[in-house]
């Protein structure tokens, strides 16, 4: 089964200039990336950077979510305080069925159900 994978900015940067050194080390880029964002204003950009920064520096550890057990996990209802929640790794990346069909987490956009990537 093909699950979708997630692409970042430091793999976009290496794709658009492969001869730009900065993008073969880590911290050099997100330091970059991160300043980028702070001057840019961009909140969201540079939560991104930092995520993404974390998520490489433990090695893109991902977690397949198999079709079979996405419909329980929508029906799994947990009351509880989300800082109660630890995971054994700093970032983890949770990669959804490539499959529209094996999919059903879903959201509308402009008329269009678009799938949870």
């Amino acid at each position: 089964m093909d699950f979708h994978t997630y692409t970042t900015m430091r793999d976009w940067a290496r794709r658009a200039d492969p001869k730009d050194r900065i993008s073969d080390d880590i911290d050099q880029f997100y330091r970059r990336a991160i300043a980028d964002a702070q001057k840019m204003g961009s909140g969201q950009f540079f939560g991104q950077m930092h995520n993404e920064k974390d998520w490489e520096k433990a090695r893109r550890p991902y977690y397949n979510l198999w079709p079979s057990i996405i419909p329980m996990l929508t029906r799994l209802n947990l009351d509880l305080d989300s800082d109660l929640i630890r995971l054994p790794l700093p970032a983890l990346c949770i990669r959804f069925p490539k499959e529209t069909g094996k999919n059903p987490l879903k959201f509308d956009w402009k008329g269009d159900k678009i799938a949870v990537r």
